[in-house]
């Protein structure tokens, strides 16, 4: 793990600017993650979240600004740039699981393809990882399209800790899956982040993953993040848009569940 002590920047991003063409997504947003926190990161449709997860794991280079993570920038054509990739893992909405490899070699694939790590010694590592998962050996046997949604979440958990990471990115991970199975993926995720001290920056609509698993919240709006940090702070910012998902009826209703756990 990277020497960065608890609670101090793990994800710096300053003035970014980010555009298609014409089309402005962010201009001069800037972001600060907190190592060992699971930070939710919430806006409307259109606000630039996923684009904004992207340029975090260097997958979308931004036009103006800087994106540091874990003090390295992820752009950066050194050593240090090309092997930070090695220090998260991702879960895509949907899971992106590749259809033509079992559950097994899917999860083996960034072993190998980052790694070089083969055989025996591969399988057994992604076994663990889908015990970690809370899944059985059997799984690892069946292909994507044998998966219920809530085991197709676990099993790209599963991939996206197959390095070990030190930060987990995740996009929408309990879109699709009903509330049952939305609560399980949340509980396994808050034991995992406990257990293995992994920082998670996500993005997703969930207010009850919000609630219940967020420590701090950034709320994308108008090109930028207008207010981040803790759930007390974002419930009282003078906002339409956070007034009108925070404090709406469902908003409301979540908000009492959990004061009456």
């Amino acid at each position: 793990m990277t020497d960065i002590p608890a609670n101090q920047a793990i994800i710096v991003v300053e003035n970014l600017r980010s555009q298609f063409g014409t089309n402005l997504v962010h201009d001069d947003l800037n972001l600060t993650i907190e190592k060992g926190v699971i930070t939710g990161i919430v806006g409307g449709s259109g606000t630039g979240k996923s684009v904004l997860l992207r340029t975090m794991t260097g997958l979308k280079k931004p036009e103006a600004g800087s994106v540091k993570i874990l003090g390295v920038n992820p752009f950066s054509e050194t050593k240090g740039g090309l092997g930070l990739a090695r220090k998260w893992g991702v879960l895509f909405q949907d899971g992106a699981l590749f259809s033509s490899l079992s559950v097994l070699d899917n999860i083996r694939l960034p072993m190998k393809e980052q790694l070089g790590i083969h055989g025996q010694f591969a399988q057994e590592l992604a076994y663990m990882k889908l015990f970690l998962v809370g899944l059985d050996w059997t799984v690892g046997q069946l292909m994507p399209s044998e998966l219920s949604g809530g085991m197709r979440k676990r099993v790209a958990l599963a991939r996206a800790l197959a390095l070990d990471p030190e930060i987990l990115f995740l996009d929408e991970p309990t879109s699709g899956l009903d509330p049952i199975g939305a609560e399980k993926f949340d509980e396994l995720l808050l034991e995992l982040t406990h257990a293995l001290g992994i920082s998670v920056v996500m993005i997703t609509h969930d207010l009850d993953s919000i609630f219940k698993i967020c420590g701090n919240v950034a709320v994308l709006a108008d090109g930028k993040v207008i207010v981040d940090g803790k759930l007390d702070k974002i419930l009282k910012f003078d906002h339409p848009w956070v007034q009108e998902y925070f404090g709406g009826a469902r908003g409301r209703q979540v908000q009492a569940q959990q004061q009456n756990k």
